[in-house]
């Protein structure tokens, strides 16, 4: 399973109250000539200033640590932590807990993070791409984090998991190297072989689920049935029924070249969206480093920027 992932969404600016009054992110805002320009000096003194993000609600914090700026392109890392529960440490190598070090309740992690945000010339829309940890990202927290940036204005920021519609396209056209079935609900008699935990949480999408997986060894590929794939494109879909068995989301990865992508076919808003697999991205202490971060994302940029229109 590959640890980090690059998420896109589109994002846009609107009037507070009235969603469909849009900011070109070309015109003015506050004091600011553009958007761009309002960004770039709201993370720069967020950094300076060494502030601290945080969501006591949902435990979290995050603190911007580098603000790199072109012209049309925002990028840099932040931190991004969650607090709330205390712990002691132990030394996986020798097995014994490291005396002294205490985790406390309002301690939070400092895992870093990347982000870019693409500001085209003209448009109400840009593109955000955002570093993804395991099951772990920062879109929620960053969104909050800007419009509290936002507050002295009229506007709110608003990101959009992007939409792709010919994702069936792209499987067509790529090797398809792993197919994934995911049930959010496990079944009594799946469960009931495991423990009463599982038995008594298999109901709560957010702490177990399912998935069965069909994955290609080395060099070879899955090869999709036309029944499977015009079952994908149904566009209204409350669930995927396979053998008699019912799934809530399909994942299908894909390699383009040397990077593998992962499309997603579920139901609601989510139904077709993607995300960029980072497999063999070098790392130091345990997470990827900006540089590399950066040229796999602007990569990837300038494959969603032609398949949005948004350049």
């Amino acid at each position: 399973m590959t640890t980090f992932k690059l998420i896109p969404y589109t994002f846009k600016i609107s009037e507070k109250g009235k969603k469909s009054n849009q900011l070109l992110l070309e015109k003015p805002i506050g004091k600011h000539k553009n958007f761009s320009e309002f960004l770039v000096n709201k993370l720069t003194k967020h950094k300076d200033d060494d502030d601290e993000f945080v969501l006591k609600g949902s435990k979290k914090s995050i603190s911007i640590k580098s603000v790199f700026s072109s012209v049309d392109i925002i990028s840099g890392t932040m931190d991004y932590g969650e607090f709330g529960i205390e712990a002691s440490f132990t030394d996986v190598n020798t097995g014994i807990e490291v005396i002294g070090a205490k985790r406390k309740e309002n301690y939070s992690e400092k895992y870093p993070y990347y982000y870019l945000f693409f500001m085209p010339k003209k448009g109400y829309q840009g593109i955000i791409i955002l570093q993804k940890y395991k099951n772990i990202g920062i879109k929620t927290t960053l969104e909050k984090l800007l419009n509290s940036f936002l507050d002295t204005t009229n506007f709110n920021i608003e990101f959009i998991p992007l939409i792709s519609r010919d994702l069936l396209d792209q499987i067509d056209k790529s090797r398809l190297v792993e197919f994934n079935m995911k049930r959010l609900n496990i079944s009594k008699n799946i469960a009931d072989k495991f423990s009463d935990d599982i038995e008594n949480k298999r109901n709560e999408m957010s702490e177990i689920h399912e998935i069965h997986s069909i994955v290609a060894n080395r060099n070879r590929e899955i090869k999709l049935s036309q029944r499977m794939k015009d079952y994908l494109s149904e566009e209204h879909i409350e669930y995927f029924e396979i053998d008699d068995e019912k799934y809530d989301e399909i994942k299908a990865v894909i390699e383009i070249g040397k990077m593998r992508k992962t499309l997603t076919f579920g139901n609601g808003k989510n139904k077709y969206s993607e995300s960029l697999e980072l497999e063999s991205i070098p790392l130091k202490g345990g997470f990827p480093m900006y540089v590399d971060l950066n040229t796999n994302a602007k990569d990837y940029l300038k494959h969603l920027a032609e398949k949005t229109g948004i350049n």
